[in-house]
């Protein structure tokens, strides 16, 4: 029916921390549209009318769901700029990413984290389109990751486990709400920095209600998954932890 609500979730929604939420959004009447690159739940199917994700065709999470959006976007319009896949790309990490560093998407991500989201589509087009606005929001987001850097020095704890490094960054020390490089992104630059010098490291980013993980491929390969400590902590802190997932190697 065209009367009924639509909800399209793009980046998650697809593990099985949010089936729950699902199920009771398709029992109110809504049509729902998942993009998603994650490991999904075995019962996604199930509760969604639409299901876009690379392991639906046996792929892996290195296509992004900026990818995934940007081809769902190209079967309803042609005017698609080409270059916003490789910024998707590189804004994932993924392996799939161009060699080349592109400026723009991390310009987007500071400029993100300052105006209103719905202005947002608005204010990135204008930007991708000045060079030189992209050169100085570029030089200004990497003046602010140099200074976290040379922060969580005094942030961060570390434990050696089995060979693993594992360090331990307090985040609030270190990212403020609404600033550019929010928790997210600021544990992945610290993290990049940590595997500068060590193979097999596990960085874990905490707050006063969260923790995030980034886990190398070396630490990956000695058994360290995100999946079995967010397990862990639901077994142990199951009162405390209302909900947790993403990728084995990052969450």
């Amino acid at each position: 029916s065209y009367n009924r609500p639509l909800i399209i979730l793009c980046d998650y929604a697809a593990n099985e921390g949010s089936i729950a939420n699902l199920e009771l959004a398709k029992a109110s009447g809504a049509s729902i549209v998942i993009v998603d690159h994650h490991p999904p739940s075995k019962k996604i199917s199930e509760v969604v009318d639409f299901f876009i994700s690379p392991f639906a065709k046996k792929g892996s999470s290195d296509y992004s769901t900026g990818l995934l959006a940007l081809e769902l976007a190209r079967m309803i319009s042609r005017n698609i700029d080409d270059e916003l896949a490789l910024y998707a790309l590189q804004g994932d990490k993924s392996t799939l990413a161009s060699k080349k560093i592109f400026l723009e998407p991390i310009a987007i991500d500071l400029v993100a984290s300052t105006i209103e989201r719905e202005n947002s589509l608005n204010e990135f087009n204008k930007l991708i389109q000045d060079k030189k606005r992209v050169k100085e929001y570029f030089e200004e987001a990497m003046g602010r990751v140099k200074r976290i850097l040379e922060k969580s020095k005094s942030a961060t704890k570390v434990r050696q486990v089995e060979g693993v490094r594992i360090a331990l960054i307090k985040l609030d020390k270190l990212c403020k709400k609404n600033e550019y490089p929010q928790k997210g992104k600021c544990l992945n630059f610290i993290h990049d920095e940590q595997c500068k010098q060590f193979s097999a490291v596990a960085s874990i980013g905490y707050g006063s209600d969260y923790i995030s993980l980034r886990i190398s491929e070396k630490a990956f390969e000695k058994g360290v998954k995100a999946s079995k400590l967010i397990n862990y902590l639901k077994e142990e802190l199951g009162y405390a932890l209302l909900s947790g997932g993403g990728h084995e190697q990052a969450s």
